[in-house]
Formats: C-alpha cells, sequence, structure tokens
C-alpha cells in the first residue's frame, strides 16, 4: 500500500512528468496576527528556505495596523541558529536565498480581497492556520471555501491548531517520513502526485512513505516510472473522511495529502462538512493538491 516519494509518481492513464516544470518558488501565508496562525507561518518559513522561495506575508483587515504586528520571520530563523537576530528582510534574502514580502490590505471582505490577490499574484502554495470548525478567520466557510477552491486552484497546506506539524518550532527541523495519500478514479491523480513528489524533493524529503489509499471498490492504477510494476494500493470501506483519520492516526502520519478536484471531487477537502471534518480531527497537516494546476 505505499512507495517511496521518489519512485511514486506515475499513473497509469497518464503521464505528468512535465505537469511541474519548475520549483515552488511562492509561497503565500495569510496571517491574523494571532497566536493561531503561529504553526502555519512556521511551516510557510521552512518551505520558503527549502525551496529558496519567495514568502509573502499577507494581512486583510478593516483598519490599518502596526507593520511590526507581521510575524517576525528574521526572529524565526535566528532562533534556529540561520542568521543573527539583528539582520534584515534583505540579509534574509543574501544569506539565505529567501526573499520576503509583507502585505497588509485594509477591507471588510478578506474573502474578496484574498481571491483577488491570487488572481493578480501567481501563488504555488497556500499555507492556512485552521482552529477546528472555524477555519481560518471565517475564510473557509459554506460556499465561501468552494469559490476559494474553484477559483485559486492552488496546493494549499492547512495546519489545525490541534495537530501536529511537521516543522520543529525551537529548531526548525522538519519530519516528513510517512504520507496518507487517499486516491480515487475521479479526480485522476497524476498532476496532484507530480506535484507532492516534486515537493517533497525539494523538501528534503524524497524518500518519505506514501501511503495510498482508496475507498470502496476497485483502486485506480498508479504505477512506478520506468517501471511497469504497480503501486499497491490499500482498499478500505466505510466513510472516507473517518477512514483517512483512522489511517493517519494508526500509521503517526505526518501528513495528509489530498488529490482534489474542485467542489466536484468525492474527496475534495474543500467541501462543506468534509473540510470541517478532516481538519477539525486530522492529527497532523492537510495538503489540498488540485488536480488543475494553472500556476504550475
Amino acid at each position: 500500500m505505499y512507495g517511496t516519494a521518489n519512485s511514486a509518481v506515475g499513473v497509469a492513464e497518464e503521464t505528468p512528468r512535465n505537469a511541474i516544470a519548475k520549483a515552488v518558488p511562492v509561497i503565500l501565508h495569510p496571517t491574523d496576527f494571532s497566536p493561531a496562525s503561529d504553526a502555519a507561518f512556521i511551516h510557510a518559513v521552512k518551505i520558503a528556505l527549502m525551496t529558496k522561495g519567495h514568502l509573502r506575508l499577507l494581512h486583510v483587515g478593516t483598519e490599518p495596523h502596526d507593520p511590526t504586528l507581521f510575524p517576525q520571520v528574521v526572529g524565526m530563523l535566528s532562533s534556529w541558529g540561520l542568521m543573527n537576530p539583528d539582520g534584515t528582510l534583505a540579509d534574509v534574502e543574501r544569506q539565505l536565498g529567501v526573499r520576503v514580502t509583507k502585505i497588509e490590505v485594509t477591507s471588510s471582505l478578506p474573502l474578496g480581497e484574498m481571491l483577488m490577490f491570487l488572481n493578480e499574484n501567481p501563488t504555488d502554495l497556500l499555507v492556512l492556520a485552521t482552529s477546528g470548525r472555524e477555519g481560518l478567520p471565517r475564510w473557509l466557510h459554506g460556499s465561501t471555501a468552494e469559490r476559494l477552491s474553484r477559483r485559486a486552484v492552488t496546493p494549499t497546506l492547512f495546519l489545525n491548531k490541534d495537530a501536529r506539524g511537521f516543522v520543529d518550532p525551537a529548531n526548525g527541523q522538519m519530519r516528513l517520513q510517512r504520507i496518507i495519500v487517499p486516491v480515487d478514479h475521479h479526480p485522476r491523480p497524476g498532476t496532484a502526485l507530480t506535484f507532492l513528489v516534486r515537493l517533497l524533493a525539494q523538501l528534503g524529503a524524497p524518500d518519505a512513505v506514501l501511503h495510498f489509499l482508496h475507498f470502496g471498490g476497485t483502486p485506480p492504477e498508479i504505477r512506478h516510472h520506468g517501471s511497469r510494476e504497480t503501486i499497491q494500493i490499500q482498499v478500505r470501506n466505510g466513510n472516507p473522511v473517518d477512514g483517512i483519520i483512522q489511517a493517519a492516526c494508526e500509521l503517526d502520519a505526518d501528513l495528509i495529502a489530498m488529490p482534489t478536484a474542485g467542489h466536484d471531487g468525492p474527496l475534495d477537502m474543500l467541501r462543506g462538512s468534509t473540510t470541517e471534518r478532516v481538519l477539525r480531527d486530522a492529527p497532523c497537516a492537510v495538503l489540498a493538491m488540485p488536480t488543475r494546476l494553472h500556476q504550475l
């Protein structure tokens, strides 16, 4: 039921080798300046550091705020022993190859501003904090979740405040060893799996073990690239959301990586009660990977 990340790339009915032609250079972390955003911020910084990317920190509020309220990138990196605490963002780019931009937008419509920003600024990965049913400040409820999913079409890493992340905030060390990957015939997972494997390679975890799950019926065929050998997929019965969470607990998973197809996907991360249940109960971070990636 598993394969290593550096081998589990192919899908029988498609060949997505060139679906992603570059790294993950642009990471967007929306922040509400609350402690609940800390875990997402830590992961956004680590991912930007590993990919040598451009980290954008975005705050949307009803009134301007003191710029010093933004989470402190230099402080985080200095606590990991990577730079001087007196450094600047220019030093971060010069010394570590990570560009950091802080953006503040004044608006009473945070979702609308978020969608507008995403439409005008190509983004390769969203990193969002969640707090169970509440979601990131009311942005992921009902129809707004579907709108975000349909329009953004952007891979999104969700960090639940009650779940274990894969980056140690004390030293920046990362643990990505076991990953749950639910798959189905629709959406076809090829592009999403290519994204996942590419991302894991850039994060220094090419040998992470991917545990493939399918719920009910015959699973799709997923093949190792360069081989006719198919990857074993564990078939389980019952409610997919409950089964995914149970498997993540059983395997002490570091990440749940879910191919999604917008609001139509049967395993869609951003679908009403499914979102609330997975984000509320998942013991680890959740990565939603659209099978149509217009930015990559």
